[in-house]
Parts: C-alpha cells; sequence; structure tokens
C-alpha cells in the first residue's frame, strides 16, 4: 500500500500548466562544420525557459554516446542545478534504479545500452522565472572514433502539465572530419 502525499503548489486549483522550451547550440573546434577527430573539447551550451505557471520537478536529460567523457557543468543563469551521469547497469543505491525508470517515463526514448550514456540535471523544483536556466556542458572526446557522426538527444522535462512538449526535445547531429597535417622536408 502507497500513501500519496499532495504538495502546496504556487498554481490555481493546486494543478500548475508549464510550457518548457529547450534550446541548444553546440561548441567544438570544426572544418567545414564538422567536428575534427583529434581534439579533445566538446561543449553544448543550453537554455531552457518557461511560460505560464512554475515548473515543478524539472529534469534535463541528455543522451550521449558511451565515448564522451562528462567534464562538468557551468551555470551561465539561474541556480540549484545539478548534473550527473545515469547509466542503466549502474552499481548502487535505488536511486539510480528510480533515476532510470523516471527518464524512460519522461522522455519514452529507447537507450541502446551498449552505445549510449544519459546525463541528468535537477534544475527547478520549482522553477518560477520564466529566463529559466542556460548552462554549458562539457565533455572530453578520445582521440580516436571510428564513426561518420554521432547525435546527442536532449529533453527538457516537467511534472508540471506540459502544454506544448514539442519544443522540449532536440536532436544535435554532429559530423566527424579527419584533418591530416603533413610535413614534407628534402
Amino acid at each position: 500500500m502507497y500513501d500519496q502525499f499532495q504538495f502546496k503548489k504556487d498554481c490555481s486549483n493546486n494543478i500548475c500548466n508549464t510550457d518548457l522550451h529547450l534550446s541548444s547550440q553546440p561548441n567544438y573546434q570544426s572544418s567545414d562544420g564538422a567536428l575534427i577527430i583529434g581534439t579533445p573539447d566538446l561543449s553544448v551550451d543550453v537554455s531552457i525557459s518557461k511560460t505560464r505557471d512554475p515548473s515543478y520537478g524539472s529534469m534535463f536529460y541528455m543522451v550521449v554516446p558511451s565515448f564522451l567523457q562528462y567534464v562538468r557543468m557551468q551555470t551561465l543563469l539561474g541556480e540549484g542545478i545539478s548534473c550527473y551521469m545515469l547509466a542503466k547497469g549502474q552499481q548502487g543505491s535505488h536511486d539510480v534504479a528510480f533515476d532510470w525508470q523516471e527518464f524512460l517515463q519522461r522522455t519514452n526514448y529507447s537507450v541502446n545500452n551498449d552505445t549510449e550514456i544519459i546525463m541528468q540535471c535537477n534544475f527547478g523544483n520549482p522553477m518560477y522565472s520564466d529566463q529559466g536556466v542556460r548552462m554549458n556542458i562539457f565533455f572530453r572526446l578520445p582521440d580516436i572514433i571510428e564513426l561518420e557522426s554521432f547525435k546527442l538527444v536532449l529533453f527538457a522535462t516537467t511534472q508540471s502539465n506540459e502544454v506544448f512538449d514539442l519544443d522540449n526535445k532536440a536532436i544535435i547531429d554532429i559530423k566527424l572530419k579527419h584533418v591530416y597535417t603533413t610535413t614534407l622536408t628534402g
């Protein structure tokens, strides 16, 4: 038997109707728009704003290739943002299994367990400001990548009633390019 607790929310009839808006921009050293393999750094500038009621239980997820190494998150706007990597097979506490289930319920995204991992960021409980939050997330790339491209999939979610969810997901396709320098001496 489970008891449900209702928390008092700052919304009419305790029902919040929120409209989150996600925008993102990758930053990396490029040649013809493609990320140069061998350059170690990739960052993603993420902005999440809202209109209407406060957003309760706000959560941001980014699905990334497992070869990317999370370095850090820098808060550019807002406060109380915390991020961590979430892997399905992780050993540990009950919280990891709960977070994984919550990710699946919130996004309905099918993760490839062999090649993808998930970053989760808590960013507002509640988020009152329409300006929202902005963060820069930094990753380290390996020296060798045997792909032509990879993608990042981003989701902004809320436990409030989402009014218009079509702008809550972004897919960033990153093409890869080998750049070779040759020096001839003679």
